[in-house]
């Protein structure tokens, strides 16, 4: 099967298993990365590891200690996607089966950080102990992988770690090998799965073989006496440089160490051919290091601190102490209020020279600063809230930036003791800032709710084309409620014949329908008048968009208005018609009829009438107001005497047409 391939893995077995009564610790870290899902004989390469894996533990000697680490498994694009799987123990092949079985091949390599996590396991055993890395690349989070295995080396020399470069290509052995030899053990890589199998075999039975006893030598043969000769000077053996397991933390004065950042460490010193040099990112160090003068150097967020101390080759504890101090910060509405719990934007601005400082986008950051006197501000959806601040070491601060807000209930009604408008069609509102920017605006509501800074702003209610205007004053954590009065407008309705032509004044002749088209506080289609017969009638209108429409015999004319808050106006509508009155009287001795049935026809184009667009009955003439053209009037009374006439009428003509009525006609 393909997954035989890692039983590499076994061959390095002897070098995690000391045959010593108590064996060293061994931890295997396995890659996980998004390259693992590329297929190796049909087998995807992370199935395969797993595989070899689990046989492998399965045989692991159980008085041998062993732990076991996985990286980009869980995240892609996450140089610190690294887990431990199982701790240093005896293994439990079980457990150890069910957190492989896990493993999705998905994110980065972070080879570096991943053998700091593997050390420091290690070191927590009691130090020394084995490593060893399956990957099937290179690093692709931390520079320099190779300087990170020589730290952890000279770090602890008893500590070794070995590379199995899985089907890696040949341009990345070269990375692969460098972390192998920095850091004391092996490299070799796995690329044939059958050639390996009893290499599997033969490794897991010398990982647990005792020490083989040295063999006996033979006495050698008796010699001939020889002549004595002279024995050499004794050779002076230099004292071993003592060496010793030291801490080293950072401390702030009057708080005490540094346990929740992790710190950026170098260390350089010692005496012997070799100096000691070890660089890495933890909260705590502890190191195995030979006696010497040593230069040591925190760093952590604009926080620097160096210390030169002499160790004698005891334990140790060094402390560097920086001079810091730490800052926690909230961002709330108003005093009082509960924390803002997103969309927040924080800067900080050295006011003393220090370095500059990235402040996270989170609810409430919490920093290590040196030192010194800085400005912190935060923005939310527009608003801003800045505060001066005095960092001091030993002293924490706790701010709560307040943006100093207020609310700001609007309603809009036609009284001021009315009652508020509940329709909101054609309302639109605006908070005006004192510079005459707009600071919140709503379209379409009738009792929007503005959150603003504290201060004066002037709100305007634009409708029909017209601004009602209102001063408010926001104090912070209040709620401000204020009503626009909107006036109604009016007006005075007014219908002609046509251009030119006197209003009619009969409220017989006029009948009126005004209707909200778009129109605040009132639902579209609602009707104020409806056919009502009225001369000029003054009608108040809610501001906004009305139409207006007026019938007078058949002519009818109509539009649409807008009415402005507090106006007056006179709308009139030409009809474009004339009034026509007519009259059938009888033939001269003739005795006259006692109902006449007048009809009147509007005639087309060609000629020719159409059907009747107003008759009515009287014993002698009728009146009508008709739209503009040619028509055909007719007469025919009770005895079937008849008489009819063509007549054109232009718009605002008023004129009397006599017909006489004739027998057969």
């Amino acid at each position: 099967m393909a997954w035989r391939s890692l039983v590499l893995l076994a061959s390095l077995l002897p070098f995690a298993a000391a045959r010593a009564e108590t064996p060293r610790p061994t931890v295997i870290v396995i890659d996980s990365s998004g390259s693992m899902s590329a297929a190796i004989g049909g087998v995807p390469r992370l199935d395969a590891a797993r595989g070899v894996l689990g046989e492998m533990l399965a045989r692991w000697p159980g008085a041998a200690p062993v732990g076991l680490v996985a990286y980009g498994h869980r995240r892609s694009g996450d140089c610190g996607d690294i887990e431990v799987l199982s701790p240093i123990g005896p293994p439990d092949t079980a457990a150890l089966g069910r957190r492989l079985a896990t493993l999705r091949a998905r994110g980065k390599t972070p080879l570096a950080a991943s053998l700091q996590q593997a050390a420091g396991m290690l070191r927590a055993a009691g130090g020394g102990g084995t490593i060893i890395l399956v990957t099937d690349g290179i690093e692709t989070c931390h520079p320099d992988p190779c300087a990170v295995a020589a730290a952890l080396r000279a770090a602890d020399a008893a500590l070794s770690v070995h590379v199995i470069g899985f089907a890696v290509e040949a341009k990345d052995e070269q990375q692969l090998s460098c972390i192998a030899s920095a850091g004391g053990g092996a490299y070799r890589t796995a690329a044939d799965a059958d050639s390996l199998l009893a290499t599997l075999d033969s490794a897991a039975r010398a990982a647990t073989a005792p020490e083989p006893a040295p063999a006996r030598a033979e006495p050698p043969p008796a010699e001939a006496s020889a002549p004595p000769v002279e024995a050499p000077a004794p050779v002076e053996v230099p004292e071993p440089v003592k060496a010793a397991r030291v801490s080293v933390v950072a401390v702030i004065p009057g708080e005490g160490p540094v346990s929740d950042l992790a710190i950026d460490w170098r260390v350089a010193g010692g005496e012997g051919p070799e100096p000691f040099r070890y660089e890495g990112r933890t909260s705590l160090v502890e190191l195995t290091v030979p006696a010497g003068r040593y230069a040591i150097e925190a760093a952590v967020g604009n926080v620097a601190a160096h210390r030169d101390v002499e160790l004698s080759g005891e334990a140790a504890r060094i402390e560097v102490p920086l001079a810091a101090g730490r800052l926690k910060a909230q961002a709330v509405p108003y005093k009082g209020a509960e924390p803002i719990g997103e969309g927040l934007r924080w800067t900080l601005t050295p006011l003393d020279g220090q370095a500059a400082v990235e402040v996270p986008a989170v609810a409430r950051p919490a920093l290590l600063l040196a030192a010194g006197r800085y400005r912190l501000a935060v923005e939310h959806q527009g608003r801003r809230s800045d505060q001066e601040v005095t960092v001091a070491a030993g002293h924490p601060l706790d701010l709560a930036l307040s943006l100093r807000l207020g609310e700001l209930k609007l309603s809009a009604a036609l009284a001021e003791d009315g009652e508020p408008l509940t329709d909101w069609r054609g309302l639109a509102w605006r908070a005006l800032a004192p510079d005459g920017t707009t600071a919140a605006e709503a379209v379409q509501e009738a009792a929007p709710l503005f959150v603003l800074p504290t201060g004066r702003y002037r709100v305007e209610l634009a409708v029909a084309g017209t601004a009602v205007l209102r001063d408010v004053e926001i104090e912070e954590g209040a709620q401000r409620e204020a009503r626009i009065v909107v006036p109604t407008g009016s007006r005075i309705l007014a219908a002609a014949l046509g251009p030119g032509a006197e209003p009619l004044t009969d409220w017989r002749d006029t009948s009126w329908t005004v209707t909200a088209v778009d129109a605040i506080g009132i639902a579209q289609g609602t009707a104020l008048m409806q056919d009502q017969p009225i001369a000029n009638p003054t009608v108040p209108l809610l501001p906004g968009r009305w139409h207006i429409a007026v019938k007078s015999g058949v002519a009818t004319a109509e539009r649409d208005i807008v009415v402005a808050p507090d106006t007056e106006e006179t709308v009139r509508l030409d009809l474009q018609a004339g009034r026509l009155g007519v009259s059938a009287s009888p033939e001269e001795g003739a005795a006259a009829p006692m109902n006449i049935v007048f009809e009147f026809h509007p005639v087309a184009a060609d000629g020719s009438p159409g059907p009747a667009a107003f008759a009515g009955g009287s014993s002698r003439s009728l009146e009508a107001i008709l739209p503009a053209g040619r028509w055909h009037v007719s007469a025919v009374a009770d005895d079937s005497r008849r008489a009819e006439a063509m007549v054109d009428l232009a718009a605002g003509d008023e004129k009397l047409l006599e017909m006489t009525l004739t027998q057969g006609k």
